[in-house]
């Protein structure tokens, strides 16, 4: 076992709890967005305002999307890509 697949299934299981809890919250009444969780609920508007600030174009519809996907997502494939690349790494 190697680093990637070791930090891979790391990712891969923090992305699966993440979605286990969002999907436990929504079931909680009054409590429907604790762990909907993104890169910009976390970090804050103010540190990501350079994104707006960005020219229109595939860079920033790009990040965008990256910004407000749902952090779970983010691990999950960012784990399933390392698990991957292990896998052709030696």
């Amino acid at each position: 076992m190697n680093r990637s697949f070791g930090l891979g299934g790391v990712l891969f299981l923090a992305g699966g709890l993440l979605f286990i809890l969002n999907l436990l919250s929504q079931l909680m009444k009054g409590q429907e967005d604790r762990f909907r969780l993104t890169l910009f609920r976390i970090m804050g508007e103010e540190r990501l305002a350079w994104v707006g600030e960005l020219s229109e174009g595939v860079v920033k519809s790009s990040l965008d999307y990256i910004v407000t996907m749902p952090l779970y997502a983010i691990f999950f494939f960012s784990g399933l890509f390392l698990i991957l690349l292990s896998g052709f790494r030696r």
